[in-house]
């Protein structure tokens, strides 16, 4: 699926962004029900998407903790270029 507005200055594919009353079905192990995770799988409503700068260290695996996805407070630093962004948080 392409970007949206939102997503589409830092990926050229749209991520799956799930709302919180779909997580259980998402992530349970038995379900193989092929249609009722397609149907989770639509367009997120950009309207309701924030995009803001964060910290490079998101960019490591190691570093997967809240710190690493708040909004940086070094605006204009080198490090904080669109391509090392993480954009596409649901407000």
């Amino acid at each position: 699926m392409s970007p949206d507005a939102v997503t589409s200055a830092v990926h050229d594919r749209m991520p799956v962004i799930l709302y919180p009353d779909c997580y259980d079905l998402w992530l349970d192990p038995g379900m193989r029900d092929v249609g009722a995770a397609s149907d989770l799988l639509k367009p997120s409503d950009a309207r309701l998407m924030r995009c803001y700068p964060v910290c490079t260290r998101i960019n490591h695996v190691a570093n997967d903790d809240e710190v690493s996805a708040r909004a940086s407070a070094r605006h204009g630093d080198k490090q904080d270029s669109p391509s090392e962004t993480l954009e596409a948080f649901l407000a």
